[in-house]
Protein backbone atom coordinates (compact mmCIF):
# COMPACT_ATOMS: atom_id res chain seq x y z
CA UNK A 1 0.00 0.00 0.00
CA UNK A 2 2.84 2.28 0.95
CA UNK A 3 4.49 1.55 -2.51
CA UNK A 4 1.05 2.63 -4.43
CA UNK A 5 0.30 5.98 -2.27
CA UNK A 6 4.11 6.46 -3.26
CA UNK A 7 3.71 5.61 -6.96
CA UNK A 8 0.82 8.31 -6.74
CA UNK A 9 2.49 11.38 -5.32
CA UNK A 10 5.46 10.91 -7.50
CA UNK A 11 2.61 10.79 -10.84
CA UNK A 12 0.75 14.01 -9.18
CA UNK A 13 3.99 15.81 -8.50
CA UNK A 14 4.84 14.99 -12.24
CA UNK A 15 1.95 16.52 -13.81
CA UNK A 16 2.06 19.61 -11.51
CA UNK A 17 5.65 19.93 -12.87
CA UNK A 18 5.28 19.84 -16.31
CA UNK A 19 1.46 19.93 -17.27
CA UNK A 20 -1.01 18.06 -18.65
CA UNK A 21 -1.60 18.12 -22.63
CA UNK A 22 -4.64 17.76 -24.44
CA UNK A 23 -5.47 14.79 -26.49
CA UNK A 24 -4.99 16.89 -29.65
CA UNK A 25 -1.48 18.00 -28.52
CA UNK A 26 0.07 14.27 -27.87
CA UNK A 27 1.81 12.65 -30.77
CA UNK A 28 3.59 9.77 -31.33
CA UNK A 29 6.56 9.43 -33.37
CA UNK A 30 4.12 6.94 -35.53
CA UNK A 31 2.07 10.04 -36.23
CA UNK A 32 3.42 11.08 -39.67
CA UNK A 33 3.43 7.22 -41.62
CA UNK A 34 0.19 6.49 -43.63
CA UNK A 35 -3.04 3.96 -42.60
CA UNK A 36 -4.99 5.38 -39.18
CA UNK A 37 -2.59 7.60 -38.23
CA UNK A 38 -1.85 11.50 -38.59
CA UNK A 39 0.13 11.92 -42.31
CA UNK A 40 0.70 15.63 -42.33
CA UNK A 41 2.86 15.90 -45.87
CA UNK A 42 0.06 14.97 -47.96
CA UNK A 43 -1.56 17.66 -49.92
CA UNK A 44 -5.11 17.75 -50.99
CA UNK A 45 -5.85 18.18 -54.46
CA UNK A 46 -9.48 19.88 -55.00
CA UNK A 47 -9.79 18.59 -58.29
CA UNK A 48 -7.73 15.20 -58.38
CA UNK A 49 -8.80 14.28 -61.86
CA UNK A 50 -8.58 15.26 -65.41
CA UNK A 51 -9.79 14.59 -68.90
CA UNK A 52 -7.67 15.21 -72.18
CA UNK A 53 -9.63 17.88 -74.08
CA UNK A 54 -7.45 17.29 -77.30
CA UNK A 55 -4.73 15.13 -78.08
CA UNK A 56 -2.37 15.27 -75.14
CA UNK A 57 1.59 14.52 -75.15
CA UNK A 58 2.23 12.46 -71.93
CA UNK A 59 6.03 12.64 -71.22
CA UNK A 60 8.19 11.29 -67.89
CA UNK A 61 9.63 14.35 -67.25
CA UNK A 62 7.70 17.71 -65.71
CA UNK A 63 10.28 19.36 -68.29
CA UNK A 64 8.06 20.60 -71.17
CA UNK A 65 9.77 23.24 -72.40
CA UNK A 66 13.63 21.78 -72.23
CA UNK A 67 12.29 19.20 -73.97
CA UNK A 68 10.06 21.17 -76.74
CA UNK A 69 11.95 24.37 -76.99
CA UNK A 70 15.16 24.05 -74.33
CA UNK A 71 17.81 27.11 -73.83
CA UNK A 72 17.51 28.12 -77.73
CA UNK A 73 13.48 27.93 -77.97
CA UNK A 74 14.13 25.51 -80.97
CA UNK A 75 15.85 22.59 -80.10
CA UNK A 76 14.65 19.37 -79.37
CA UNK A 77 15.83 17.13 -76.33
CA UNK A 78 17.15 13.74 -78.46
CA UNK A 79 18.90 10.91 -77.24
CA UNK A 80 22.09 9.35 -79.10
CA UNK A 81 19.55 7.63 -81.69
CA UNK A 82 17.70 10.88 -82.32
CA UNK A 83 14.88 10.04 -80.59
CA UNK A 84 12.76 12.74 -77.86
CA UNK A 85 12.55 9.79 -75.27
CA UNK A 86 10.52 11.75 -72.49
CA UNK A 87 7.86 11.29 -74.78
CA UNK A 88 5.49 7.94 -73.86
CA UNK A 89 2.39 8.19 -75.87
CA UNK A 90 0.25 10.65 -77.15
CA UNK A 91 -3.26 10.63 -75.16
CA UNK A 92 -6.41 10.76 -76.92
CA UNK A 93 -9.17 13.05 -76.38
CA UNK A 94 -11.65 11.65 -73.45
CA UNK A 95 -8.55 10.03 -72.15
CA UNK A 96 -8.65 10.07 -67.86
CA UNK A 97 -5.85 11.06 -64.94
CA UNK A 98 -5.59 10.62 -62.21
CA UNK A 99 -3.62 13.98 -60.50
CA UNK A 100 -1.17 13.37 -57.84
CA UNK A 101 0.88 16.30 -57.87
CA UNK A 102 1.38 20.32 -60.08
CA UNK A 103 4.21 22.24 -61.01
CA UNK A 104 3.75 25.70 -61.69
CA UNK A 105 6.27 27.17 -64.59
CA UNK A 106 6.44 30.43 -66.36
CA UNK A 107 4.19 28.88 -68.95
CA UNK A 108 1.80 26.38 -67.89
CA UNK A 109 1.18 24.45 -64.82
CA UNK A 110 2.25 20.66 -65.11
CA UNK A 111 0.30 17.87 -63.31
CA UNK A 112 1.89 14.60 -62.38
CA UNK A 113 -0.28 11.88 -63.33
CA UNK A 114 -1.28 8.47 -63.50
CA UNK A 115 -3.73 6.70 -65.96
CA UNK A 116 -4.92 3.29 -66.55
CA UNK A 117 -4.28 3.88 -70.41
CA UNK A 118 -0.77 3.47 -69.58
CA UNK A 119 -0.10 1.59 -67.13
CA UNK A 120 4.11 0.69 -68.04
CA UNK A 121 6.27 3.81 -68.24
CA UNK A 122 9.33 3.05 -70.51
CA UNK A 123 12.34 5.68 -69.78
CA UNK A 124 10.96 6.74 -66.11
CA UNK A 125 9.04 6.25 -62.96
CA UNK A 126 6.59 9.12 -63.48
CA UNK A 127 3.89 10.83 -66.05
CA UNK A 128 3.03 14.54 -66.70
CA UNK A 129 0.91 16.49 -68.69
CA UNK A 130 0.45 20.17 -69.58
CA UNK A 131 -2.81 21.36 -67.73
CA UNK A 132 -3.81 23.41 -71.02
CA UNK A 133 -4.27 20.05 -73.15
CA UNK A 134 -6.75 19.14 -70.13
CA UNK A 135 -10.49 19.88 -67.99
CA UNK A 136 -10.10 18.82 -64.63
CA UNK A 137 -13.25 17.31 -62.84
CA UNK A 138 -13.62 16.57 -59.15
CA UNK A 139 -15.14 13.02 -59.50
CA UNK A 140 -13.59 10.15 -61.60
CA UNK A 141 -15.31 10.04 -65.21
CA UNK A 142 -17.11 6.41 -66.19
CA UNK A 143 -13.72 5.18 -68.59
CA UNK A 144 -15.10 4.99 -72.35
CA UNK A 145 -16.57 1.76 -73.70
CA UNK A 146 -13.78 0.18 -76.01
CA UNK A 147 -14.50 -1.80 -79.25
CA UNK A 148 -12.54 -2.93 -82.02
CA UNK A 149 -13.04 -1.04 -85.45
CA UNK A 150 -13.97 -2.68 -88.21
CA UNK A 151 -11.43 -5.20 -90.04
CA UNK A 152 -11.71 -2.73 -93.51
CA UNK A 153 -11.50 0.45 -90.65
CA UNK A 154 -7.69 -0.90 -89.75
CA UNK A 155 -6.74 -2.26 -93.52
CA UNK A 156 -8.00 1.73 -94.72
CA UNK A 157 -5.65 2.75 -91.49
CA UNK A 158 -2.79 1.16 -92.60
CA UNK A 159 -2.93 2.54 -96.35
CA UNK A 160 -2.68 5.57 -95.61
CA UNK A 161 -0.07 5.83 -92.47
CA UNK A 162 2.51 3.31 -95.12
CA UNK A 163 4.83 6.64 -95.91
CA UNK A 164 4.39 8.03 -91.83
CA UNK A 165 7.70 8.95 -90.27
CA UNK A 166 8.68 7.03 -87.24
CA UNK A 167 8.14 9.40 -83.44
CA UNK A 168 8.93 7.56 -80.50
CA UNK A 169 6.17 7.78 -78.46
CA UNK A 170 4.07 8.91 -80.73
CA UNK A 171 0.46 7.32 -81.73
CA UNK A 172 -0.77 10.13 -84.86
CA UNK A 173 -0.33 10.19 -88.11
CA UNK A 174 -1.61 13.41 -88.52
CA UNK A 175 0.15 14.90 -85.66
CA UNK A 176 -1.42 16.72 -82.45
CA UNK A 177 -2.56 19.96 -83.64
CA UNK A 178 -1.89 22.42 -80.33
CA UNK A 179 1.81 21.17 -80.11
CA UNK A 180 2.38 24.43 -82.27
CA UNK A 181 -0.09 26.63 -80.35
CA UNK A 182 1.53 25.86 -76.85
CA UNK A 183 4.89 25.16 -77.95
CA UNK A 184 5.80 26.70 -80.59
CA UNK A 185 9.38 26.80 -82.03
CA UNK A 186 11.46 30.02 -81.40
CA UNK A 187 12.65 29.96 -85.18
CA UNK A 188 11.52 27.91 -87.92
CA UNK A 189 13.05 24.15 -87.12
CA UNK A 190 16.23 23.07 -89.40
CA UNK A 191 14.64 19.86 -90.90
CA UNK A 192 11.65 18.04 -91.82
CA UNK A 193 12.15 15.62 -89.14
CA UNK A 194 12.85 17.78 -86.21
CA UNK A 195 9.57 19.37 -87.83
CA UNK A 196 7.60 15.81 -87.66
CA UNK A 197 8.87 14.97 -84.46
CA UNK A 198 8.39 18.41 -82.92
CA UNK A 199 4.18 17.98 -83.62
CA UNK A 200 4.33 13.99 -83.08
CA UNK A 201 2.89 13.57 -86.59
CA UNK A 202 4.08 9.78 -86.78
CA UNK A 203 4.13 6.67 -84.99
CA UNK A 204 6.01 3.69 -83.21
CA UNK A 205 6.04 0.02 -83.35
CA UNK A 206 3.08 -0.08 -81.42
CA UNK A 207 1.31 3.66 -81.67
CA UNK A 208 0.35 2.26 -85.31
CA UNK A 209 -1.60 -0.48 -83.61
CA UNK A 210 -3.03 1.44 -80.84
CA UNK A 211 -4.36 4.37 -83.73
CA UNK A 212 -5.21 1.67 -86.33
CA UNK A 213 -7.63 0.06 -83.56
CA UNK A 214 -8.55 3.45 -82.00
CA UNK A 215 -6.79 2.78 -78.71
CA UNK A 216 -8.15 -0.74 -78.19
CA UNK A 217 -5.03 -2.51 -78.28
CA UNK A 218 -2.59 -1.79 -75.54
CA UNK A 219 -0.42 1.44 -75.97
CA UNK A 220 3.20 -0.11 -75.62
CA UNK A 221 4.98 -3.94 -76.63
CA UNK A 222 5.01 -4.79 -73.23
CA UNK A 223 1.13 -4.91 -72.99
CA UNK A 224 1.02 -6.04 -76.44
CA UNK A 225 2.63 -9.54 -75.75
CA UNK A 226 0.01 -10.12 -73.12
CA UNK A 227 -2.55 -9.16 -75.38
Amino acid sequence: MKRVKFALIVLMSLILIHGCKEPDEIRTKDDNVSGNKMNTNVKEIPMPYAVAKYDCPVLNTGDFSGVYGGSSGSTLRKSKNGLVKPLEFVAYAGTTFEITDSIKNKMSTIYKVRTEEYPIILEGTDLFVDARFVELRSTKPEPAKKTCPPRNYIYDYFDKSGSSYYVWGGNNISGVEKMLDFYPPQKKLQSREDSLTWKIEGVDCSGILYEATKAYTPRNTHQLVKF
